[in-house]
């Protein structure tokens, strides 16, 4: 397990490094930092010492060379636009975006499951019918236009929740303010997961072993919880670690729909200003969250499915 666990960090490294080089080419070829930090007043002995105060006069190669290096060493720059360092930019938008997150996970995991399951046991039904409806409307709606229908509904028309900003941690308007936005978030993966584990269940519930613990007498209850559920879970767990992924590249649309001042929002705003030291700061961390997610989904097979665990020892 120990061994599986470092591989999967080792090769987080060339991830990482493939990141990091596209996110640089691709700032690189926007423009040149060195006149936007100069402003349109100056003077082109300014924006050539700019250049070279930054290391700008170099070759790329070269250039992405010491910005690596600076990685290593935790630096990742300074923001153009106010001069802080990006760590400090970053970390202080990490805090909303992970708020958001755990909001909108926690709505798709527990609508995912609780209509999956009853979707998979009562099939064919009026209940069914309406469930694969509806996953299907939710699944094609845009995410930034459920937000501003969401927004026209219950902020302005039923005045119940606050239509833009983020609430003070821990108090009540905390969960005010993110209401909607983890809403927006979270319909589309809930309706996604909602939809694979409806699938994986019908699977499992055709398996001769569930019909052996039913003629057994085992309650139906006790058959869907603990030899239908269990087994059916590691696709849905499959797609719910994908999903925070999904997740965090959403949010980049919705935390700007909802003036969030989360990463997403940093990111976009970021881009606009060809602030590059930090776009490259969130595209970073948006690569290492879902590799470390992925790893996590991987740790949580063997949990389920003890196979899993004995097939990893082996390799």
């Amino acid at each position: 397990m120990s061994t599986a666990v470092l591989r999967r960090l080792i090769d987080l490294i060339p991830t990482l490094i493939g990141v990091t080089l596209v996110t640089f080419v691709l700032m690189r070829a926007t423009g040149d930092p060195a006149s936007l930090m100069a402003g349109p007043e100056a003077t082109e002995e300014d924006v050539a010492q700019i250049r070279r105060d930054m290391g700008l006069d170099r070759a790329l190669p070269v250039q992405y060379g010491v910005y690596l290096w600076n990685l290593v060493r935790g630096d990742l720059g300074e923001s153009i636009t106010t001069g802080r360092p990006v760590v400090r930019e970053v970390g202080s938008r990490l805090g909303a975006s992970i708020e958001l997150t755990v909001f909108a996970m926690t709505f798709a995991l527990v609508t995912g499951l609780i209509v999956g399951v009853l979707s998979a046991v009562y099939p064919r039904t009026l209940l069914d019918n309406s469930v694969r409806f509806f996953v299907f409307v939710f699944l094609a709606m845009p995410s930034f236009w459920l937000g501003l229908e969401l927004i026209i509904l219950f902020s302005r028309t039923i005045p119940l929740f606050p239509p833009a900003g983020r609430g003070e941690p821990w108090t009540p308007s905390m969960f005010g303010h993110a209401t909607l936005p983890a809403v927006t978030l979270g319909v589309s993966i809930g309706a996604f997961l909602c939809r694979i584990l409806r699938s994986s269940m019908l699977q499992v519930l055709g398996q001769d072993y569930v019909r052996t613990a039913r003629a057994k007498g085992l309650g139906e209850g006790m058959v869907i919880m603990k030899h239908t559920l269990k087994n059916a879970m590691i696709p849905f767990v499959t797609v719910a670690g994908l999903a925070i992924g999904a997740l965090l590249g959403g949010s980049v649309i919705v935390e700007q729909v909802f003036n969030w001042p989360g990463i997403g929002k940093l990111l976009i705003d970021s881009i606009h200003e060809r602030n590059f030291p930090v776009t490259m700061g969130c595209v970073l961390v948006f690569a290492v969250v879902f590799v470390l997610v992925n790893l996590a989904v991987d740790l949580i097979y063997t949990l389920l499915d003890p196979r899993i665990r004995l097939e990893g020892a082996a390799d």
